[in-house]
C-alpha cells in the first residue's frame, strides 16, 4: 500500500505500493506514487499507459523529475500529501472537459451521439465496447431530458 501519513497519523492511501513516510514522498519514490495514482484511470482508458507517454526509462525519469519539481512548489525536496492532492485535483479538473459524453446515460448525448457510440461499441477492440462491459447496469438508452 502506498501511503502518506498526515500529521495526525491518519493514513491516506493511493494504491498498492508499500512505501511509507511521515507525510513525505521523495523523488526516488515519486514515480511509484504517480503509477499508483494512474492505475484506476488507466483501467477505464482515461489515462495513457506509461509506455505510450515515454519511450525509454530515461525519458520517463526525466518526465517524472520535472513533474516532481512542479508539484514541489516550495522546493523542499519532497512532496507532502497536501501538495499531492492539490496537484491531483488540478490535474483531474483540467481533464474533465476531455471526457467523452456519457452516451449510455443520455447525459448530454443526442440520439445521433448514441447511435454513433453503439456503432463503435460493436467492435470488440474499441474503448466503447470496453466501456459497455464496465457499465452493464447502464445498457438502456435514456433520451436527454428537455
Amino acid at each position: 500500500m502506498y501511503a502518506l501519513h498526515s500529521s495526525n497519523n491518519n493514513i491516506a492511501t493511493t494504491s498498492s505500493y508499500s512505501i511509507r513516510y511521515f507525510n513525505r514522498v521523495y523523488l526516488p519514490e515519486f514515480d511509484g506514487l504517480v503509477e499508483a495514482a494512474a492505475e484506476l484511470p488507466r483501467r477505464f482508458n482515461f489515462a495513457p499507459k506509461t509506455s505510450d507517454l515515454y519511450k525509454t526509462d530515461e525519458e520517463r525519469q526525466k518526465g517524472r523529475s520535472a513533474l516532481f519539481v512542479a508539484v514541489d512548489t516550495e522546493k523542499k525536496g519532497y512532496v507532502t500529501l497536501e501538495k499531492w492532492i492539490t496537484y491531483a485535483l488540478g490535474h483531474i479538473a483540467g481533464k474533465l472537459g476531455q471526457l467523452p459524453k456519457d452516451c449510455l446515460n443520455g447525459e448530454g448525448a443526442t440520439k445521433e451521439d448514441f447511435v454513433a457510440f453503439i456503432k463503435k461499441a460493436v467492435d470488440k477492440k474499441s474503448p466503447e465496447y470496453r466501456s459497455v462491459l464496465v457499465k452493464p447496469s447502464l445498457w438502456r438508452y435514456r433520451p436527454p431530458r428537455k
